[in-house]
């Protein structure tokens, strides 16, 4: 019963927390792109920009898009990395919790 209601926790906070990670791509994804639309709607010249600065030794106006994917693909690895480990370190506490409430009992 205890372990029921922690894994339950566990599992809200883990969807939470994709759900929210999500939510802030697809936002930065939009404003991206806004930016980019706004820029080439002007009558100057389109520049391509990054908003992290990398050095990748290519021409980095000829292989944009790549390293666009790229930068992307790291950005979504490292936080789906980062929201596991942090909700594997969630549900031990809560586990080791539940356990020792059930310790408690006599």
């Amino acid at each position: 019963m205890i372990l029921d209601i922690t894994n339950f926790n566990d599992k809200f906070f883990c969807i939470l927390a994709f759900g929210i990670c999500a939510l802030f791509i697809i936002m930065y994804q939009i404003w991206y792109i806004a930016k980019v639309d706004v820029s080439m709607n002007t009558s100057q010249s389109y520049h391509t920009f990054c908003t992290i600065v990398i050095e990748y030794f290519v021409d980095q106006e000829k292989y944009f898009y790549w390293i666009l994917l790229h930068m992307y693909t790291v950005i979504c690895t490292g936080s789906i990395i980062m929201l596991g480990i942090g909700t594997m370190s969630i549900t031990y506490i809560e586990h080791i919790c539940g356990i020792l409430k059930i310790a408690r009992y006599k």
